[in-house]
């Protein structure tokens, strides 16, 4: 935050004082509550058309000026118990507001299909993520899957899990 301009960190502070939630997250501008209109008038900010997290300012500063990193991960992909009878009962955006998280990507579609591919008791971890964890290779079962929409067989370990283990085998 500190190379933000001051200016800029300033107003962040400010607005984040007033005290209603939802508010922007990146700039703080209340959508509800007292400081809304008052933000609305003074800074002609409001809730984004494209995403319910950011004001309209904020939303086409970052279109404007596209950031971030690419980094290597590893992602543990989990069904959440009961999501798809409740997503069913809900607007696409109702349900990510709930869940308050968002992921795309390679990894994220890779993992979906470890998952889908998993037998019970088993955890598929792709090669890349075993070696980075600093997992030795040396007793664990290396195989390789053809995996939907990936264009070269996936390489993953195996680990399963014995009846009341708490955590696979090799696992830290």
């Amino acid at each position: 935050m500190a190379s933000l301009p001051r200016r800029y960190r300033l107003i962040r502070h400010l607005l984040g004082l007033l005290p209603e939630d939802p508010w922007c997250k990146s700039c703080n501008a209340p959508f509800q509550g007292v400081g809304a209109p008052l933000v609305r008038l003074l800074m002609n900010k409001r809730p984004s058309n494209y995403t319910q997290r950011l004001c309209n300012h904020c939303e086409r500063r970052a279109r404007e000026h596209p950031g971030g990193v690419e980094i290597e991960l590893s992602m543990l992909f989990a069904d959440i118990r009961g999501s798809t009878p409740l997503a069913e009962g809900m607007s696409p955006s109702d349900y990510s507001a709930l869940m308050d998280f968002t992921v795309l990507g390679d990894a994220v579609n890779t993992a979906a299909r470890l998952a889908a591919e998993a037998g019970a008791g088993e955890i598929l971890v792709s090669e890349k993520a075993w070696l980075d964890a600093g997992l030795g290779a040396e007793g664990h079962v290396r195989r390789m899957l053809a995996l939907k929409g990936k264009g070269e067989p996936t390489a993953v370990y195996s680990l399963r899990l014995a009846a009341g283990d708490s955590h696979p085998p090799g696992a830290p």
